[in-house]
């Protein structure tokens, strides 16, 4: 009872003291105007704030409660606390656990209490005991919204832990998010966390508690160098007060707060113009071409929200691979580059694709690969005219035409061909249509002369040595070589359906015919073939 008579008393003095008088007590009124800038706390929210028993946490709840008695916060404000017990300190932690309980007790809050071996958690899921203990403790945030109705959460961290933290992230090395520090209000679990503290240092908490003859408990741990932001309070920031200047903790958090407001505006404006550059279909990602007209760290950023929202992670993510990625868009179209998450990069004639599962050994490459082998030993599938066959995706459809149809055929034709003028503007011939560049279609279909056709037709894949005849010469042109002056992308030659017979291509399906099967009238059997998409 000593202990929680000597509290009352201490408390009742305290909130006495600060409240005499307007303006009687600035560390207080630094923290309202804090909370109302950032308007963290509504009508009628129930705010509850972890409670560790150390100098900080105390220092929140009791200038909350004196905020809220003192009608300083918006109106119907409740106010509770959590207490998260990592039982790595045996009975100093029992002795916290007592602590936060009496004050509470004395101050009339309810306080919710959580208790968590951290020690064998953290070896059972092979993680650190820090990251685990902070992991447990937004569980039983989480818990705390959930289940006791808390719409804020509110957390002490201060001025010296943004300096501490942007150091930290600095050395480590970062983003600009990262080097962004600790935010004032954050979303959190469908409520908000906040932290009113963010307005003053240690040494101010400190005091004022000490002032007010408000005792707290401190953790011993927090005193030794095992853990490196414990290095970084102790040695750098002491050093950069002591030799360099007396306000570097508020300068470093002053930065902090700046680069806060620039990875806003720019996390904004990358938003924006990654609606621009950035297409998904399926199971890939197109990076346009066009993206390089933007300022280099906005293509770097837009970079990375592709890739990290592609592989659904950002852990192990860098600048290294973001950097790898900028330097595939100035490298020649068949480029590649392997990511983390089993993702290639392919570097295509207007920009990156992004592909899943392309690493070598991957089951899904293994098995196109298997399938090209098998096929590759065979001359494709053969097509009977007249027949009907489906490959591909695609299903064929063959017809036979005597020379009486090859007036209106070939009316057909140049019809398609008046079309192509307009929309083109330019002159096409009639029997060498070309569709490189074109909107790819559902269905084709072409006519091309029977006659010259000297083997059997197949419809596959490419194979080495295909070629195709092109141009008004009549010209013969390895099938690669085409594809390539077509600027059509390695991954999409890979899937490319032809009709061919041998080695001689006749149809590219989707983009153009070979220039010595054209119908003419001189042509005396037509063949007919349309290509639709298969519907399963």
């Amino acid at each position: 009872m000593a202990l929680c008579d000597a509290m009352r008393e201490r408390m009742e003095r305290a909130v006495g003291e600060a409240g005499r008088g307007a303006g009687v007590d600035p560390f207080a009124e630094r923290v309202r105007q804090y909370i109302e800038t950032y308007q963290m706390i509504q009508t009628g929210d129930s705010v509850c704030a972890g409670l560790s028993g150390g100098a900080d946490s105390v220092c929140l709840l009791t200038a909350l409660a004196f905020l809220r008695d003192k009608g300083e916060l918006p109106p119907a404000v409740s106010l509770s606390a959590v207490h998260v017990n990592h039982c790595l300190r045996g009975a100093e932690s029992d002795g916290d656990m007592a602590f936060v309980r009496a004050l509470c007790g004395e101050m009339e809050i309810p306080l919710y209490l959580y208790s968590y071996p951290v020690r064998e958690i953290a070896a059972a899921r092979g993680m650190g005991e820090e990251e685990t203990g902070r992991l447990l403790r937004r569980e039983a945030y989480a818990e705390c919204i959930q289940k006791h109705g808390a719409s804020v959460i509110a957390l002490a961290h201060h001025r010296n832990d943004c300096a501490e933290t942007l150091l930290f992230h600095a050395a480590r090395g970062s983003s600009l998010k990262g080097m962004a520090g600790i935010r004032p209000a954050a979303e959190f679990s469908g409520a908000r966390m906040i932290r009113p503290l963010l307005c003053v240092r240690r040494d101010e908490i400190e005091a004022w508690l000490s002032a007010r003859k408000i005792p707290w408990r401190t953790d011993r741990t927090n005193l030794e160098d095992d853990f490196a932001r414990n290095g970084i309070r102790h040695r750098v920031i002491s050093y950069l007060e002591e030799h360099v200047n007396a306000g570097a903790v508020d300068h470093m958090a002053d930065l902090a707060a700046d680069l806060a407001e620039a990875e806003d505006y720019l996390a904004g404006e990358t938003q924006k113009a990654e609606k621009k550059y950035v297409s998904q279909c399926g199971d890939m990602v197109f990076i346009c071409d066009t993206l390089r007209q933007e300022p280099e760290i906005l293509q770097k950023r837009i970079l990375y929200r592709a890739f990290c929202g592609f592989c659904g992670s950002e852990k192990d993510v860098g600048r290294t691979q973001i950097l790898d990625l900028r330097r595939l868009m100035d490298r020649p179209a068949g480029k590649q580059l392997d990511l983390p998450y089993g993702v290639q990069a392919v570097r295509e004639y207007t920009g990156i694709r992004l592909l899943r599962g392309a690493q070598k050994g991957h089951p899904a490459r293994e098995k196109a690969a298997s399938v090209k082998n098998r096929e590759a030993g065979t001359g494709g599938i053969p097509l009977a005219c007249p027949g009907v066959l489906e490959y591909g995706g695609w299903r064929f459809n063959c017809s036979l035409h005597g020379q009486d149809e090859v007036p209106r055929i070939l009316e057909q034709l140049n019809r398609e061909s008046d079309m192509a003028k307009k929309k083109t503007g330019e002159g096409s011939r009639t029997q060498e249509p070309e569709e490189t560049g074109r909107k790819k279609q559902k269905k084709y279909t072409k006519w091309l002369d029977y006659d010259r056709i000297k083997n059997d037709l197949s419809v596959r894949t490419r194979q080495p040595g295909d070629f195709l005849t092109v141009g008004k010469d009549a010209g013969r042109k390895k099938l690669k070589k085409y594809l390539i002056d077509s600027k059509i992308p390695r991954m999409d030659r890979e899937k490319l359906v032809l009709l061919a017979s041998g080695s001689e291509v006749w149809w590219i399906v989707g983009y153009r015919i070979s220039g010595s099967c054209r119908v003419t009238e001189n042509t005396r059997r037509v063949l007919e073939i349309s290509a639709e998409e298969s519907k399963g």
